[in-house]
């Protein structure tokens, strides 16, 4: 990640991932990961639409627990303004993600600082159900 999320004062490292752009461990072992994306990486990532796919099917088969963040609501996702794509079409795009890979959450957010925040909580809670499974 160029901009990497913040997460206070929790430690956090870089590494690279076998798939997705976040991740969180207990030990060796990754108990959930995150694909990120912006509103113009995935509208980027549209004409891409196979490497998406492909990314996706890796973040579904290697982790337990999976997400994808968008930091963007669905309205302006599908609104006219976008210049790129009819909302019609990013609407069937999005409707066959979900329906592909229904094993992954995909939310969207108003932008970076509540999906920011939402990871956090979600790591957070990822790593309570852990604990409490030994």
């Amino acid at each position: 990640e160029r901009y990497a999320y913040n997460f206070g004062q929790i430690a956090t490292e870089r590494v690279n991932l076998p798939s997705g752009d976040y991740a969180v461990r207990a030990g060796d072992q990754i108990l959930a990961a995150v694909e990120r994306k912006t509103k113009d990486n995935f509208l980027h990532d549209i004409a891409h639409l196979d490497v998406l796919r492909a990314k996706l099917e890796e973040l579904d088969k290697l982790y337990p627990r999976k997400a994808m963040i968008l930091e963007a609501s669905y309205a302006d996702l599908i609104s006219p303004k976008n210049k790129f794509y009819a909302g019609a079409f990013i609407a069937k795009v999005l409707a066959d993600l979900f329906a592909q890979f229904p094993g992954i959450q995909f939310i969207f957010f108003k932008g970076r600082k509540s999906a920011n925040h939402w990871l956090f909580y979600y790591f957070q809670q990822v790593c309570a159900r852990q604990k409490n499974n030994f």
